[in-house]
């Protein structure tokens, strides 16, 4: 299992759960509107972003660089606990900062708790008793 985490779930009363606006492709996919609050820290941290956020069928994609490798960030919103989840998705293997550059800008994100960091194996194996409060265990 790799040391380093890439999927995070918070809660944030701050983003559009609500509103289907015009662009929105599919009902209900909300995201857009957290990813372009992740932009300015992102950037600020050394990440190349690359265009504007889009949609796919499962929520919100941000394409970025660090370092020369492809990154993207993948973020929605889960309504049956009302939770945001980001995942990081990248063309090879994650570099370990790029998830500790998300912890840092979403912690200074107002209205964010309940950080929640997970292996995305064992997230997506429904296994989120085995998430931790930041990307990876140091020292």
């Amino acid at each position: 299992m790799p040391a380093v985490r890439t999927c995070v779930t918070f809660h944030c009363p701050h983003f559009n759960i609500t509103v289907d606006e015009p662009y929105f492709i599919n009902p209900g996919n909300f995201g857009d509107d957290l990813l372009r609050a992740l932009l300015p820290g992102l950037s600020a941290r050394g990440l190349e972003i690359i265009g504007d956020p889009f949609q796919e069928d499962y929520g919100w994609v941000q394409a970025f660089l660090r370092d020369e490798r492809n990154y993207h960030l993948a973020a929605g919103f889960r309504p049956e606990d009302r939770q945001w989840l980001i995942w990081v998705e990248p063309e090879k293997r994650t570099a370990p900062e790029v998830p500790w550059i998300l912890h840092a800008v979403l912690l200074d994100l107002p209205g964010v708790r309940d950080i929640r960091w997970h292996h995305q194996e064992d997230f997506d194996a429904g296994n989120e008793d085995a998430g931790a409060a930041e990307p990876s265990s140091l020292g």
